[in-house]
């Protein structure tokens, strides 16, 4: 078997199992989420919450 081969091999049984498939999927959501998040999308926090704690820090 040749080394190309034995890859070949190693990567379809990889994708046979169906707990890998669903385990990169539910991390590549969770990667893109999270760069959205650092991007400034504000998915998880409100953004009027936001500029009320910048007003709220600006007075004291």
């Amino acid at each position: 078997m040749k080394f190309w081969e034995f890859w070949k091999q190693w990567f379809r049984n990889v994708l046979a199992n169906k707990h890998v498939i669903k385990i990169s999927i539910y991390g590549f959501i969770v990667i893109i989420l999270l760069l959205l998040e650092l991007a400034g999308c504000n998915l998880f926090t409100d953004p009027e919450q936001v500029t009320m704690d910048h007003e709220v820090h600006r007075f004291h």
